[in-house]
């Protein structure tokens, strides 16, 4: 059992003892707020946060400290995927649409296909415009008309692959807490825990 879960306190759930894994520490606030403590990080393809705190930290024992740091509550979604499990996802995630849409049953290579065919529009999960990209329109939206000074021409679609890519992409930049900290982070989740 990784490092970070023997300071969990123990509770009987179904007449077993186990760890009570719902508990969810938080830094100081002291420490959140301090540009010393966290230093930028990209995730390569197929990284772990075992790897990155053992070439960081020392120690695999860290990768909690990873999790903690970026608020990953569910290292199975939170944290980016390689890019065969990326695709298995879009192809479980969308299969029902892509099958509904082309009226029949479709392979993995089938649905991802059709998660990024530009011919259609059944594949948008919605729409940005080239001038302010923060701004946003769901697929129902485009093209009301809204606006008289509505132009489609400044409006992109994001199809579904793009989506979950982009997403995927961005959960690649998280903060490492300076090594320098890692001893006192541990004895504050002790300390928070009650250990």
């Amino acid at each position: 059992m990784p490092k970070y879960f023997r300071y969990f306190p123990e509770i009987t759930y179904k007449g077993r003892q186990v760890k009570d894994i719902t508990r969810r520490v938080r830094f100081l606030e002291q420490v959140q707020t301090d540009p010393r403590v966290f230093l930028p990080y990209t995730v390569k393809e197929g990284e772990t946060a075992d790897e990155i705190a053992y070439h960081y930290y020392g120690s695999a024992n860290y990768a909690w400290l990873v999790f903690i740091a970026n608020n990953i509550i569910d290292p199975y979604y939170d944290w980016p995927m390689t890019q065969a499990k990326l695709d298995a996802f879009i192809s479980d995630k969308y299969r029902s649409l892509a099958e509904e849409s082309e009226g029949t049953t479709l392979s993995d290579r089938q649905v991802l296909e059709w998660t990024q065919n530009a011919t259609i529009s059944d594949n948008i999960a919605y729409y940005y415009n080239l001038l302010e990209p923060e701004i946003r329109l769901s697929r129902d939206s485009y093209g009301i008309g809204f606006d008289p000074d509505f132009e489609a021409a400044d409006w992109t679609p994001i199809r579904y692959y793009d989506y979950e890519f982009f997403t995927n992409e961005d959960k690649r930049q998280i903060f490492l807490v300076d090594r320098e900290f890692a001893p006192s982070t541990e004895k504050e989740l002790k300390s928070i825990l009650n250990v």
